[in-house]
């Protein structure tokens, strides 16, 4: 059965602090519109309906619920995402953009970048439907054109590096701004859109962040690597301004009125035609598709939650049972391994692990079990006795510590559709506890001698001593300290991503930086535009985007600063 999520963005006032000397105006419908989209998808039927008002929708809050929604829907179930509230532009200094300008939304904390957006749309599922509407402005046609006019001047060739935007530039901006006195911000009570000299100023003053995400989330736009499909309706044309009002926006009021509390039964493109036949002249609401799929999604009734699973997923049809892959083996001495989840269909899972495959037989063996031979995530106080809901699982660090002193370690995954256990499946009954996977556990040994980095069969440059740290303590690579836990960190990291972002799934996590370590830092580097040094230095430089690709950090401002180009 299919399900439905849905998040609910709305602010009429942000932390006017992030842009000194300018007064963010007030919205007044931006609340009210956040309240009505989730009034339609309660309507709808949609099982998880989440808001995030004012204070609350902070760039981090908003990318974390996106991420939870992308880790927790299958095949057929569609994700609606509702935003109300300025918008503004920012300096592209990539050279991604024709235009030279990136597109936001202007969240209580900061600017969130429209390829943050399209980079969250990547993760979800084949065959998941997104609808996003945006009742939001970047501004007007005429600030737009001033504005490519001096970033055309500054940066003549369109698809290179772009030069730094600076304070200089902002006040030679500004007086271009003056000459045109009656157009040049035409921003108040009722437009949604921020002066646009103060989102300059906001993303000069943070520079390095803004820079920096724009790096990380570069060639996001690729719409051939969007596996789910994605439907994008705007309250405005990019040159034009959104209207706000006292009840409702502009678009969200004509588009409540289309909706007629559910009396609409025509698709998604007729619904967008509808809605522009009595929108203001100034003020055209923009269409725009995403991904794969497409024609199945726009045939269907807006918010509909009933979708049929795409033919294009690998998962169209559930598997039977859910299951998980594992690494044939393991050092003991790494970070705890990951898990590749098939969860049949089902949202949310739980995982078993026990040092004897009989502690599953829970009639007959439950006394048996403890800390230290048997791992259940629903028993897991530290956890909340969570259920998981994600692609991937990594063990807890303290199950790990717990459990990898023994020489196999056996798994178990059982998935349902909620904590009533509705649905219910799992891998094997426990009288077949004999099937139970498994995976080696490698004791780490000392050697007397240095071993050959066998990826490559190539001399290591050097071993070290052992090191528990999460993070890199020694440099690694090309004339690195290459102490033995720093090298099997970055080669487990590498191991975790993709080769489209620049890793390699099938290095040998062992602990030696061979030669062949070093050309898979060098191609990771390569890839992320990173210079290829070859070398990854404690909390600098490239490897943060490293702990970032992999998944074990996420944006903060403090990261965004350290990383180097």
């Amino acid at each position: 059965m299919s399900r439905g999520i849905s998040l609910h963005i709305g602010l009429n006032r942000v932390d006017n602090s992030q842009y000194p000397g300018y007064t963010i105006p007030d919205l007044a419908g931006c609340i009210n519109d956040a309240n009505s989209m989730k009034s339609i998808a309660q309507q709808a039927g949609f099982s998880t309906m989440d808001q995030l008002l004012d204070g609350q929708a902070t760039a981090m809050n908003v990318l974390q619920k996106i991420n939870e929604a992308s880790s927790q829907l299958c095949n057929g179930d569609i994700f609606l995402l509702t935003y109300s509230g300025h918008g503004s532009q920012v300096p592209d200094e990539t050279g991604e953009e024709e235009d030279g300008m990136n597109e936001t939304w202007v969240l209580y904390d900061r600017q969130l970048i429209d390829n943050e957006l399209f980079s969250c749309w990547k993760k979800f599922a084949a065959g998941v439907r997104i609808f996003v509407t945006s009742d939001s402005c970047h501004s007007g046609s005429m600030v737009r054109m001033l504005l490519l006019n001096y970033m055309h001047d500054k940066n003549p060739g369109k698809r290179s590096l772009r030069k730094t935007f600076t304070e200089s530039d902002i006040e030679i901006f500004n007086r271009q701004l003056e000459k045109h006195p009656s157009r040049s911000v035409l921003v108040g009570p009722t437009r949604k859109s921020i002066p646009i000299a103060a989102s300059l100023q906001n993303y000069v003053r943070n520079k390095t962040l803004y820079q920096n995400i724009q790096f990380l989330t570069r060639n996001a736009k690729a719409a051939n690597e969007f596996p789910a499909s994605l439907i994008y309706i705007s309250g405005c044309q990019d040159n034009q301004l959104s209207g706000d009002g006292a009840t409702n926006g502009v678009f969200t009021g004509r588009l409540l009125e289309v909706w007629n509390n559910g009396a609409f039964t025509g698709h998604y493109k007729s619904f967008y035609d509808t809605i522009i036949a009595d929108m203001p002249a100034d003020q055209t609401p923009n269409y725009m598709t995403l991904g794969s799929n497409i024609a199945p999604f726009e045939a269907q009734r807006p918010f509909c939650v009933i979708g049929t699973a795409s033919g294009t997923s690998t998962n169209a049809t559930p598997s039977a049972l859910p299951s998980m892959q594992a690494p044939a083996s393991w050092n003991a001495a790494s970070m705890p391994p990951s898990f590749q989840v098939d969860k049949a269909g089902n949202p949310q899972y739980y995982v078993e692990f026990a040092t004897d495959n009989q502690l599953f037989d829970t009639a007959n063996q439950e006394s048996r079990r403890n800390s230290s031979n048997f791992y259940a995530s629903y028993l897991d106080e530290q956890n909340g006795y969570a259920l998981e809901s994600g692609n991937t699982y990594t063990m807890k660090s303290y199950a790990w510590d717990a459990l990898k002193n023994a020489p196999v370690i056996y798994f178990r995954i059982g998935s349902t559709v909620d904590y009533s256990w509705n649905g219910w499946k799992v891998s094997f009954p426990d009288d077949q506890y004999a099937s139970a996977p498994s995976f080696q556990v490698i004791s780490e040994a000392v050697e007397d001698s240095p071993k050959l980095d066998t990826d490559t069969g190539n001399e290591p440059i050097s071993g070290g001593e052992e090191s528990t740290n999460n993070r890199i303590m020694q440099s690694v690579g090309s004339g690195g300290s290459n102490q033995a836990a720093d090298v099997r960190l970055i080669q487990q990291l590498l191991s975790q991503i993709s080769t489209e972002d620049g890793g390699t799934p099938g290095i040998l996590v062992d602990g030696i930086a061979g030669s062949g370590t070093i050309a898979a830092i060098k191609k990771f580097q390569k890839a992320n535009e990173c210079s290829p040094s070859g070398i990854f230095r404690p909390e600098k430089g490239s490897v943060i985007l490293l702990y970032i690709k992999a998944g074990v950090a996420t944006y903060s401002m403090r990261m965004m600063e350290e990383m180097e180009y």
